[in-house]
């Protein structure tokens, strides 16, 4: 059995929501490689080998400290490099997750069975129904 056979004015619909993907730890951006080369020098000298140095993006010469899934590590991270005395920042990465909906008007007296909901496939497998009584909602608008 199909939902259409069930409901009608059935629609999908997709929106993007943003979820944190990591926390980036780092040193901004030098004039130039030789100058991140050599703060990468004084990170080695105060006993910090855990970096390298970014290349050919909008962080060129930047040092990269860590990612991390976390926020906890990241904030450990940002502290442990600025007691070094470097100023250190987090970058939130984030990550667009699609969420689908499934908009339909169920027909009076025609109920829809868990069965037909578990049928149905797609994205993470997560589904959830979330019922609206519509003519509460139009005696509202009136």
């Amino acid at each position: 059995m199909r939902l259409s056979e069930k409901a009608r004015s059935v629609s999908v619909r997709v929106i993007n929501q943003k979820e944190v993907q990591a926390y980036w730890v780092y040193l901004p951006s030098y004039g130039n490689y030789q100058e991140a080369q050599s703060v990468a020098g004084e990170l080695k000298g105060k006993g910090y080998t855990d970096f390298f140095i970014v290349a050919g993006n909008a962080y060129a010469n930047a040092i990269s400290l860590g990612l991390f899934k976390e926020q906890s590590g990241a904030e450990r991270r940002l502290m442990r490099v600025r007691k070094l005395g470097f100023p250190a920042k987090i970058d939130t990465q984030y990550k667009e997750i699609p969420l689908y909906w499934l908009d339909y008007s169920q027909v009076r007296g025609q109920a829809i069975s868990p069965a037909l909901w578990s049928g149905i496939k797609g994205g993470t497998g997560h589904l959830q129904r979330i019922q609206r009584d519509c003519n509460a909602r139009a005696g509202k608008l009136s």
